[in-house]
């Protein structure tokens, strides 16, 4: 049944048969796409709930995966990749492996890098196989990769390629230096780290729109979710609760409402806003 046909009807067919096989093919369409969907709303809350969890523990870890998974999900979307989620997801949990060990207490030659352990961890869930490849090609020496994506266009190392190009221009304007002059820094040492050009044009096509944020004083009520906290949330004795830099979260939202409620921080934090999601 190559062609994947639900049923063969011979003729004449009466119509009571007919009708009936309509309908069944129909319960079965309905029962396949529930169940794909009951899939895929798994998929997705195991993915949030994740992000949540590297976002409260390692808020540093967190914020610097979001930025990337940014720059990912834009220059996915101007290459016109298909299943582009992945990618994205690949850049969010990358830091997943400092849960578990911080990046300098890990033995490599016992466990690997922090990079193997997020690929051991993510590797367990259903549909997460290329993502977890993704994150694991992180963790081999650059040129292996490069070679073997010279060979090949392997989703897997296609992702690996748009990771790395992708957090090198984080680190590079972590540095204080613009979009553009960190693009230029990248083509002119483009023999010497071998970028993919489409990767590198693709980011450059969407430098533009990338985090155009504007700072404001936001009502603790009025918070949401992917703002920037833009100052240190300390509470009123002077702990330091939430640093500045962090993205906020819906669990760092609800234990901000609390403090709130409890009158521990102020009624007003200065954040920043990202005026390219309102395009």
């Amino acid at each position: 049944n190559t062609g994947h046909v639900f049923r063969f009807l011979t003729k004449p067919c009466p119509p009571e048969a007919l009708s009936g096989a309509i309908n069944d093919g129909l319960k079965q369409y309905h029962l396949i796409r529930a169940e794909k969907e009951i899939l895929e709303q798994t998929l997705h809350g195991s993915i949030r709930v994740l992000t949540e969890v590297i976002g409260l523990i390692n808020p540093t870890a967190f914020n610097q995966a979001f930025r990337i998974a940014e720059y990912v999900k834009r220059v996915v979307k101007v290459m016109g990749l298909p299943d582009a989620w992945q990618y994205e997801v690949a850049a969010t949990l990358s830091n997943l492996g400092l849960l578990v060990a911080p990046k300098n207490n890990i033995d490599p030659l016992r466990f690997g890098t922090h990079a193997d352990l997020a690929q051991q961890l993510l590797s367990k869930i259903p549909r997460l196989e290329t993502v977890s490849a993704i994150i694991g090609r992180m963790a081999l020496p650059a040129s292996q990769n490069r070679s073997a994506l010279n060979r090949s266009s392997d989703p897997v190392l296609l992702g690996w390629e748009i990771l790395r190009t992708c957090g090198d221009f984080h680190r590079i304007i972590t540095q204080g230096v613009t979009l553009h002059a960190a693009l230029k820094t990248m083509r002119d040492r483009r023999r010497q780290e071998d970028y993919l050009p489409a990767v590198l044009n693709a980011l450059e096509a969407v430098t533009g729109e990338m985090f155009q944020q504007k700072a404001a004083t936001v009502n603790v009520a009025d918070l949401t979710e992917a703002m920037v906290l833009d100052e240190d949330v300390r509470t009123m004795s002077g702990i330091l609760l939430v640093p500045k830099g962090t993205v906020i979260t819906q669990s760092l939202l609800l234990r901000l409402f609390t403090f709130h409620e409890q009158r521990q921080i102020p009624p007003q934090l200065q954040v920043l806003i990202d005026q390219s999601t309102k395009r």
